[in-house]
């Protein structure tokens, strides 16, 4: 019976690690990640326009913060690599985490207690599009 103790305190000890693990792994997403904004959330906050890549790469923040929602949801952009998301969007101005990721502000805020947000294309490892998500760029907010 005693040599099965041990046992039970490391399957225990394994246990317990693996939930902390998990634990941290589950938060750290979610903190290093940053906020994020849902489509319906983009849809009341900046409308629906339709997408127009032309006048969203050579426009301003409002013009581009009416498309957000057009982008978000279109599922042609999944699979896209890099140089064709800058062909279409022009060239990235906003950042996150890597600069692999193409990043467009549509709302810069005036100074720290004001939000900004930036529409980002995350890749796969063959740097194509996995998904598109609204992220929040800044503040203390």
């Amino acid at each position: 019976m005693s040599s099965r103790y041990p046992i039970k305190k490391i399957v225990t000890a394994l246990a317990i690690v693996f939930a902390i693990i998990f634990s941290v792994a589950l938060y750290g997403q979610s903190f290093w990640g940053g906020k994020t904004m849902s489509a319906k959330q983009i849809k009341t906050k900046w409308g629906a326009e339709k997408l127009d890549a032309d006048k969203f790469r050579t426009g301003n923040y409002e013009i581009k913060s009416k498309m957000a929602y057009a982008i978000l949801t279109d599922k042609t952009l999944v699979g896209k690599s890099y140089d064709e998301i800058r062909k279409l969007f022009g060239e990235n101005d906003g950042f996150y985490f890597v600069d692999t990721f193409p990043t467009y502000i549509i709302q810069r805020g005036k100074d720290h207690s004001e939000d900004t947000w930036q529409i980002v294309f995350r890749m796969d490892r063959n740097f194509k599009v996995r998904d598109v998500i609204m992220h929040k760029n800044c503040c203390e907010r």
